[in-house]
């Protein structure tokens, strides 16, 4: 089966990672699958851009002559941009001019084409000649736009249902270009050997009440995401490769266009905002246990929120991709409308939860309270509450993880994906395929050959044509208007730029005049400098030699500090010797003036012995002398007189 993919980008936008992940997806099948698009950034020698990757197919401007200048230019800028209301803000295309792709070597050898986003790239003309080739197209709806007059999604207008006209996106449009550019589609899709695929029973439902697609055979084929590919790694191990704590609860979001209405940022702000009012969630942001990550470029109204925010960029690699979902705890999905967001599969294809408004086709994705949390829409103080609930409770949220990655195994692989087209093309193209006949092994990848670019077509449709002129004029004088605005602002600023360089002019020759006298004053002042330039060697002469003094005097001053520092510690030692000395005197004179009233004390009682010894010796002799007779009993004294008138000591 020979299957040409036609779509604007190959990997930019959900619509573009949808287109690349079913081609890729036919290849694992055995299809031989090519891929067509306006701008090329994947290198993949089955994806063929049909111009460079400025879209410029060699005729002009961007790919684009006089005609296709207006269309894009002036039209697109004037009559549909800068008129748009306040209703919506998302994508309002022009489907002029396009690219034919008729004489495309992938395209004439394709069994079966199948469109995906084509806008600024395909026309109603040029698809009515790709239609008039008589090969089966199947046309992937990715929004509203391929049946509207315009608009890619109609924010609740139903329009589309019957004619588009007075579309209450543009705000001055007495042509009703949007009504012109259904009619032209009406017109140039009438073929039988159109099928339309959504991804979403919403958008099936949506194109099945429109004017253009009612009668067509609608088939809804969910996207697929690649499970085999993704490994769930722990929250832990993927916080730590972005740098988080593993700790941090984390709350991610993408933004693509963060100011766009229907993506409902700003209800997202709302429902952060909310969270912050529970104490329990501030304590978290007190402590810098929450935290943002954001997919893209986040809006500076991020910041008020309080949160700390860790802003990645676009991620290109698709390692990258499932690092920062698999570090998420929750996905947050406020979109007020959409279709079937590839960043859902993604997110919960990686064990994440996500939140988000029950709208479009999200909750076909996404079952309430079992893999994730549906908010009414526009509810961002509903959605707050599930934020708070779910960041307090860990296990819930690993819980609905897993139920996550289990619903998109079992409905939304791009294997199964792939096989529900490869089924649609066979019926389509009546082929049939032997049952597990392929063999595991990819389609050879060969280059396409044959014409590398498609002409650009200009020609517009006969209702857009016949409003043409108006509308161009209409366009054209918003358009001079703007660029007369713009060559006054120019002409005013030049104005002010030459007053400048008159002034400046003035100046010049004014300092001219005074620089001529000032030469002189610098002839002069030169003189006297060379003058001083030969006092100046001299001095400086005389200024070596006083440094050559210095320089000994300095050698003799540190000499002499040194023998003074260490005079100083001989000093510090004999002061300290003297303080030890002088305790020790101190000691000893305590000591000597104890044994001098010890000594003082002992003399009194030898004193004290000795008088009683007398007096003890006394007693004894004159006991003897009495026991001898030699003295008679009478008082003391008499006896002691008498003792001594006897002659000797009568002891001897």
């Amino acid at each position: 089966m020979r299957v040409c993919h036609v779509s604007t980008y190959d990997k930019r936008g959900g619509a573009g990672r949808a287109a690349l992940r079913l081609h890729k997806g036919a290849a694992l099948l055995g299809e031989d699958s090519r891929l067509l698009v306006r701008f090329k950034t994947v290198e993949d020698p089955t994806i063929s851009a049909v111009c460079d990757n400025r879209g410029d197919c060699g005729n002009g401007f961007d790919g684009l002559n006089a005609e296709g200048f207006f269309l894009q230019k002036v039209v697109q800028e004037n009559y549909i941009n800068a008129n748009r209301t306040d209703l919506s803000d998302t994508l309002f295309s022009l489907p002029y001019p396009g690219y034919d792709l008729t004489g495309l070597e992938a395209i004439r050898r394709a069994d079966v084409i199948n469109l995906h986003w084509v806008a600024f790239f395909q026309s109603p003309m040029t698809l009515s000649a790709l239609f008039s080739m008589g090969k089966p197209v199947v046309w992937t709806l990715h929004d509203m736009g391929p049946f509207t007059g315009g608009c890619h999604y109609s924010a609740g207008c139903d329009g589309y249902c019957r004619d588009c006209m007075n579309c209450p996106q543009l705000l001055d449009d007495p042509h009703n270009l949007p009504a012109a550019v259904l009619k032209d589609k009406l017109e140039s899709f009438q073929t039988p050997n159109l099928t339309i695929v959504t991804p979403s029973r919403w958008m099936a439902n949506c194109a099945g009440q429109s004017r253009l697609f009612k009668d067509r055979r609608i088939e809804v084929i969910p996207n697929g995401l690649a499970t085999e590919g993704i490994d769930p790694t722990s929250k832990s191990e993927a916080k730590h490769a972005l740098g988080i704590d593993p700790d941090t609860i984390t709350l991610s979001f993408g933004v693509e266009n963060g100011s766009e209405k229907r993506k409902g940022f700003h209800k997202l702000v709302e429902a952060i905002r909310y969270c912050a009012k529970d104490a329990r969630m501030r304590d978290l942001i007190q402590g810098q246990k929450i935290r943002l990550i954001c997919f893209g470029h986040a809006h500076p109204r991020i910041e008020e929120t309080g949160i700390p925010v860790t802003a990645l960029g676009y991620l290109d690699s698709e390692a990258d991709v499932v690092t920062a979902y698999c570090a998420s705890d929750l996905y947050l999905q406020p979109s007020l409308e959409d279709n079937f967001p590839n960043t859902i599969l993604e997110s919960m294809g990686c064990a994440t939860p996500v939140l988000a408004f029950d709208v479009g086709g999200i909750s076909e994705i996404i079952s309430h309270d079992i893999n994730g949390r549906l908010s009414p829409a526009g509810d961002s103080r509903h959605m707050g509450e599930s934020i708070i609930s779910l960041s307090l409770s860990a296990d819930r949220r690993q819980q609905m993880g897993e139920k996550a990655r289990q619903r998109i195994e079992a409905a939304y692989t791009s294997r199964g994906q792939a096989e529900s087209y490869r089924d649609l093309y066979q019926e389509l193209t009546g082929q049939e395929r032997a049952k597990n006949a392929f063999d595991g092994h990819t389609a050879e990848e060969k280059p396409l050959t044959g014409a590398p670019t498609a002409a650009c077509s200009h020609a517009v449709g006969p209702h857009t044509q016949a409003i043409y002129d108006k509308i161009l004029y209409q366009s054209l004088r918003r358009f001079a208007l703007d660029t007369f605005q713009q060559l006054n602002e120019s002409e005013n600023d030049r104005a002010a730029r030459k007053e400048q360089i008159d002034r400046l002019t003035r100046l010049a020759k004014r300092y001219e005049n005074d620089n001529r006298l000032r030469q002189d004053q610098i002839d002069e002042l030169t003189e006297r400098l060379k003058a001083c330039e030969k006092k100046k060697a001299a001095r400086q002469t005389q200024i070596d030699e006083l440094h050559s003094l210095l320089e000994t005097c300095e050698s003799d001053r540190r000499a002499r500090l040194d023998q003074i520092h260490e005079l100083e510690a001989l000093l510090r030692e004999c002061e300290s010797d003297r303080a030890a000395r002088l305790e020790n005197m101190h000691a000893l004179e305590g000591i000597i003036n104890r044994l001098s009233g010890e000594i003082e004390q002992m003399g009194s009682e030898l004193r004290l012995t000795r008088d009683i010894l007398d007096q003890l010796e006394h007693t004894f002799i004159v006991q003897k002398a009495r026991k001898l007779g030699l003295i008679k009993v009478g008082r003391p004294h008499e006896d002691k007189k008498h003792l001594s008138d006897k002659g000797p000591d009568v002891s001897e």
